[in-house]
């Protein structure tokens, strides 16, 4: 059947069958077309058709198509229809191949219906080896067209747009908008948004995903599945994998991998929506962030960051509200006692008590320090090309051991691209390197702006970055000590020379790992 709203010919064979019934002085009761439905469909099964043939059989007598090729793209298909049209004394009219297969008359199995039938099932034949060689031609154009950098058709990747190629055909070109879109989302990423965040921001901007760009591009208002355009939003899925698709580098992509060239290596179609800088810093942010799980439970200030003296558990918190004047009670404890065959530490502390004293010695000792950040120093190596070259061999051998090289011309093929990638590992590796690094620096920012700049979970971020642990012993009275890393108090030592300033008496933090913080009143 035809596509597309320029199409003219499902109207062209209706006039036909029409003018057919006409001439015979038949009544037409019903038109079908399914449009958009492919001639492999069985007839049985088509959403249009297969009513006529199922419950509203008894309501015609006669069926007229135009072709046959326009009904059967398989003999067997042809077949199970004259059947059933001969069990159920139907006519089937084929009017442009002037094919009449008529089972209501009482000739029916004359000479003139065999003929009829032999020549529909020639028909179909022909119509079923068509189908096999435009198949055939349009696989063999797409296995021709994945190996060039022209685009073979369809939705166009995020970030990109399809535009006419130099030398013909279609190829991808980046698509200003949606492609600094995907570069917020990576910053947004490397900064620490998690993915629901991500597109939570997406949608509260209105940012179209790629379907809905390219349905409504093609004025629709529903998916094929009836789904409203207007409801489709950003989801975490989506986010996770349009930031980790390859597409976003440049490649060409074929099921989801990356299609390589005759050179073995993945063909690059457009230029890269994530450069290689930024992709450096992405890269380790996705795989670091990979295994955790999005966190159910709201905000604790100091969770990770205070422990039991006692056990060296973490504190957790917890609201306890007072039936008599309905005022919650927020406080600190061990839950360790909950542990079967364990002794309850005790430990239990006011909230508001321990969030104060962990800000106060938090500010007293970095506040006016200046906050670490990292910052990506691009390598002057070809490291980042040797690692396309040895992923691209392992896909080659994987794609040997996998069986999927057959015949002596695949065979050929798969050892060309290999000598071509082994060639080329061996020219990297003979190349200088210098691997790209990461390089702590200090920022602008102090501790104590950054402090006051974020909300609960940023401070919380601040001091599980920077390792400060507040450890609290068991009893009523609050005693407790922060602990400082040996890092961080190099890190601050190194801040000290920058600045100029010296916090401590002595020119630096205490030797010992800990120091204890005076609480007794």
């Amino acid at each position: 059947m035809v596509k597309g709203a320029e199409k003219v010919s499902h109207l062209v064979q209706k006039e036909t069958g029409q003018r057919y019934a006409d001439r015979s002085g038949w009544e037409v009761v019903g038109y079908f077309q399914d449009l958009d439905v492919s001639a492999e469909v069985r007839p049985f099964d088509r959403p249009d058709l297969g009513p006529w043939l199922g419950e509203k059989a008894s309501l015609w007598d006669a069926m007229i198509f135009s072709k046959v090729d326009r009904v059967f793209r398989s003999a067997k298909d042809c077949a199970d229809v004259a059947h059933w049209a001969e069990a159920n004394c139907k006519i089937l009219v084929f009017s442009d191949d002037g094919i009449v297969l008529n089972f209501r008359d009482e000739g029916k199995d004359s000479m003139s219906a065999m003929m009829s039938k032999v020549f529909l099932m020639l028909a179909s034949l022909f119509a079923e080896m068509e189908l096999k060689r435009t198949r055939d031609r349009v696989l063999g154009a797409h296995r021709f067209l994945r190996k060039t950098v022209r685009w073979p058709g369809g939705y166009a990747p995020y970030g990109y747009e399809v535009v006419d190629h130099p030398d013909g055909g279609k190829t991808l070109s980046l698509e200003p908008h949606t492609a600094g879109v995907a570069r917020e989302m990576a910053e947004w990423y490397i900064a620490g948004w998690s993915f629901r965040e991500i597109a939570g921001e997406l949608n509260r901007r209105n940012e179209p995903t790629n379907l809905v760009r390219h349905l409504r591009a093609q004025g629709k208002t529903e998916t094929s599945k009836g789904k409203s355009v207007d409801g489709i939003e950003w989801a975490t899925s989506v986010v996770a994998d349009l930031l980790r698709t390859p597409s976003l580098r440049g490649y060409k992509l074929h099921r989801g991998k990356e299609t390589r060239g005759a050179d073995g290596l993945p063909i690059r179609i457009a230029d890269p929506v994530f450069d290689r800088e930024l992709w450096a810093r992405l890269e380790p942010a996705l795989a670091a962030r990979s295994t955790k799980k999005t966190r159910t439970f709201s905000t604790s200030a100091l969770l990770g960051v205070a422990f039991c003296d006692a056990c060296n558990g973490p504190l957790y918190q917890k609201n306890a509200p007072k039936k008599s004047s309905g005022k919650v009670y927020s406080y600190y404890h061990c839950p360790s006692g909950s542990a079967k065959g364990r002794a309850n530490c005790g430990t239990s502390q006011p909230s508001q008590q321990l969030e104060d004293l962990i800000e106060e010695t938090f500010i007293a000792k970095v506040g006016d320090r200046h906050v670490p950040v990292r910052r990506y120093i691009p390598g002057e190596d070809h490291s980042e090309d040797l690692a396309v070259v040895k992923r691209a061999i392992k896909g080659l051998r994987e794609e040997k051991d996998e069986g999927l090289i057959v015949g002596r011309e695949d065979e050929d093929e798969w050892k060309e691209r290999m000598r071509a990638l082994l060639h080329r590992r061996e020219e990297l590796e003979a190349l200088p390197q210098r691997p790209a690094q990461w390089i702590l620096e200090d920022s602008d920012e102090t501790y104590a702006t950054a402090w006051q700049a974020r909300d609960t979970a940023g401070r919380r971020q601040l001091l599980l970055d920077s390792g400060i642990r507040l450890v609290v012993k068991p009893g009523p009275a609050l005693q407790a000590r922060v602990e400082v890393p040996e890092d961080l108090a190099a890190r601050l030592r190194d801040a000290v020379t920058r600045s100029g300033s010296i916090p401590y008496e002595d020119g630096g933090l205490p030797s010992s790992r800990a120091e204890r913080v005076d609480t007794s009143g």
